[in-house]
């Protein structure tokens, strides 16, 4: 059996609000070139980095100041425009954040630049 998907019409429903997509563009748009690693890459930041993670919220301004101390942090979604990190001081106490890239990576090695500089900012 094959199935076949046409979409009508797609919404997003993110962090920003809620916003209509043109189907057209949708079904021209190219995949994400970071979608077919993202879970390792996230399951690495997580495993490897977690304090460099938790120094993210330094860049948070007065949001931070909430979860001084931060215990817990968890990268939650990584593509070409950002990174998204739940930070938590406790339980029912935390938040999600998104540190976006300057321009959108086209591959891991453009990557791994971005997320060194976002690491050297938090440390400024």
């Amino acid at each position: 059996m094959m199935l076949r998907l046409e979409v009508g019409e797609a919404r997003v429903d993110d962090l920003w609000g809620t916003a209509g997509i043109d189907a057209e563009e949708f079904a021209a748009a190219a995949p994400d070139p970071l979608h077919a690693h993202e879970t390792e890459l996230l399951q690495h930041l997580a495993a490897a980095h977690g304090d460099r993670l938790r120094e993210l919220a330094s860049l948070l301004g007065e949001r931070s100041a909430a979860l001084v101390p931060t215990r817990d942090v968890a990268p939650l979604a990584l593509d070409r425009f950002g990174l998204r990190v739940r930070f938590s001081a406790g339980p029912g106490d935390c938040f999600d954040a998104r540190f976006d890239f300057p321009e959108p990576v086209r591959e891991v090695s453009e990557l791994r630049r971005e997320m060194h500089r976002l690491f050297e900012a938090a440390r400024a």
